[in-house]
């Protein structure tokens, strides 16, 4: 396994050194403004590209479960679509629909759930008629969950490592432990370029590798629910941040009549960065720990009660709401 990652490790440097020409060839850029963008120069958006070019290299020359091969195959529908919104900027209302696609092609392959678990004194969740509609809407949930996060240098590729680090933990199965390592190869190194450690050349995911990461993990997610049989109310929590966070920033909106597509600094890491003086490090690392810590507690908590850690999942998110619209308060933040 060990020389398989070192191989995959130095095909991916290959990649990224390759994305990153084209991206500025193409002009595929983050363009900073005053209104809501953190940096003062244009970056480009290479992470999306050599993610999803090192995926496509992935499927051709290692071996994974047809599954998770197409989950990282029909990513790149999701990264065509992300790459044309970084471009031009498409409709949220198109850019939902060719998302679907992508989605429903892997659910008609099969990667779906129909029940939550069984918990004790309930028996199993059953979600009958509406497993389809339910994983469609989950999906999309993660997906746009990770874009939201995307606001910062370092967030959404630390929080996704550490999602991918815990369900490491959750499974025995050699060939999948492999795959999780083989994901993890792209997010640790593009985390380097995200934080500039390589001087002069940093790059970000854009709404092309923020979108494929929520895709790629949510559907991961599911899988390791359907043909691993690892308790969905262990996975649940591998997600908590992005739930937490996205549906925060959209009920607040909807309070205050907002608009639920716009853009804005309504995100608890524009409060952060704002708390910890404009340090990116600062508060990347810090909603880092606060997800390690809460996932390892959530942990221990399964090992008791499956319907405990459901039902800590809800009041958890509730508790953060609260906090959260406290510390928006306390510091009068403004959102626009």
């Amino acid at each position: 396994m060990g020389e398989k990652l070192l191989i995959n490790s130095a095909i991916y440097a290959l990649i990224v050194f390759l994305s990153f020409i084209l991206s500025k060839k193409l002009k595929l850029e983050d363009i900073p403004d005053q209104s809501r963008k953190i940096h003062i120069l244009p970056i480009s958006y290479a992470g999306g590209m050599s993610i999803s070019l090192y995926f496509l290299f992935l499927i051709n020359f290692n071996v994974f479960d047809i599954h998770l091969e197409n989950i990282l195959l029909y990513s790149f529908l999701i990264f065509v679509t992300g790459m044309i919104d970084d471009k031009i900027h498409i409709k949220p209302s198109t850019k939902l629909l060719l998302i679907i696609l992508p989605i429903l092609i892997l659910i008609y392959l099969g990667i779906f759930i129909d029940n939550l678990g069984q918990y004790e004194k309930i028996g199993i969740l059953n979600l009958g008629k509406f497993k389809y509609i339910f994983c469609i809407l989950c999906v999309l949930l993660v997906i746009n969950a990770v874009n939201y996060i995307d606001g910062i240098d370092g967030l959404a590729l630390s929080q996704t490592i550490i999602s991918l680090i815990y369900l490491l933990f959750l499974t025995n199965n050699k060939d999948i432990i492999f795959y999780i390592y083989c994901l993890l190869i792209p997010f640790s190194i593009n985390l380097l370029f995200n934080f500039n450690f390589f001087g002069k050349i940093k790059f970000f995911l854009g709404n092309s590798g923020s979108l494929v990461i929520g895709f790629v993990l949510s559907f991961l997610v599911i899988f390791l629910a359907k043909f691993e049989g690892i308790h969905p109310s262990y996975l649940i929590w591998s997600l908590f941040f992005y739930v937490y966070e996205f549906l925060s920033v959209n009920i607040v909106r909807i309070l205050n009549k907002k608009s639920l597509f716009e853009a804005g600094k309504d995100h608890i890491h524009h409060a952060l960065f704002y708390l910890f003086k404009e340090s990116h490090y600062k508060t990347t690392f810090s909603l880092s720990i606060f997800s390690v810590i809460v996932i390892y507690l959530s942990y221990l908590i399964n090992s008791l009660s499956n319907l405990l850690s459901l039902s800590l999942f809800i009041i958890m998110f509730f508790v953060y709401f609260l906090i959260r619209i406290k510390i928006f308060k306390k510091y009068k933040l403004i959102i626009k």
